[in-house]
Order: C-alpha cells, then structure tokens, then sequence
C-alpha cells in the first residue's frame, strides 16, 4: 500500500456496515477507518467534524497510473 492513503468514513450504522467492503475494495490501495461508534446523520457528523480532516501532500491529488 502507499504510504499516506487513507479514507476516513464518518457516519452512522449504514456505513458502519458498508465501511468492511470498502477496506476490502479498497485493500492495497488505501487504508479504510471507521470513526469510532455511530456519528449520527449528516447534519450532526459536518457540525462536529469542522477542520479534523486535511488533505496530505501523499492524499492531494489522484492516484498514479498503474
């Protein structure tokens, strides 16, 4: 896996369920987190998250080519 990909799911128990395919779509390519526990609905998960998440020089642009 590159060093710095990852992905960050926020959310509530829908994507607590779906956050396990992902890892595994996903697994090489990138890390893939949960936050802890259930975040609630949208409006609940962008007033309490303001500034926790800040792209990386490795996470700013797209992928390289295969």
């Amino acid at each position: 896996m590159p060093p710095g990909r990852s992905v960050l799911i926020i959310g509530d128990s829908i994507s607590m369920g779906y956050t396990p395919h992902l890892a595994e779509l996903l697994a090489g390519a990138a890390e893939v987190v949960h936050n802890p526990g259930n975040a609630g609905d949208t409006t609940t998960s962008t007033a309490s998250s303001s500034g926790c998440a800040r792209p990386t020089p490795s996470s700013s642009g797209p992928p390289p080519p295969r």
